[in-house]
């Protein structure tokens, strides 16, 4: 019996936080939420330094005239709707412009705390195995 795993093919969400355009306009945690529903696996995160004193670091498209959105909303959303349309990956690409090491350390923590067993943190041999079982259900 041959074992078959899946290819997967990324399809990249290129700024789709912004519903009105990528130089202006207000930037929206939803937008997150029906990229995922809508079947998107791969989702980039545009991480800034947050100015405010608690030092929440942001997602915002960077050097324009966008509204930033909280790191850890953003984080929640992919949470609540990771897997509601696909039992397939999520690939998080984080482009990272955030310089202070304590608002670092809160992405990491988020990303532990809200993502639990769902992140992958152990080298992606281990999961081999259970991945290709997966695949066989949906062949």
């Amino acid at each position: 019996m041959s074992v078959r795993c899946v290819v997967f093919v990324q399809v990249r969400s290129q700024w789709k936080a912004l519903p009105a355009g990528q130089l202006a306009g207000n930037s929206s945690v939803e937008m997150y939420k029906q990229v995922l529903l809508s079947g998107c696996r791969c989702i980039e995160l545009d991480c800034w330094k947050g100015r405010t004193t608690e030092e929440e670091p942001v997602i915002t498209h960077g050097f324009t005239m966008t509204t930033e959105i909280s790191f850890k909303e953003v984080i929640e959303a992919i949470a609540e709707c990771a897997f509601k349309t696909s039992p397939f990956p999520i690939i998080l690409s984080f482009e990272n412009h955030v310089d202070s090491p304590k608002q670092q350390a809160k992405m990491a923590e988020y990303c532990r705390s809200i993502f639990g067993d769902a992140l992958l943190t152990d080298p992606l041999e281990k999961y081999l195995a259970s991945l290709c079982l997966m695949t066989q259900a949906f062949t």
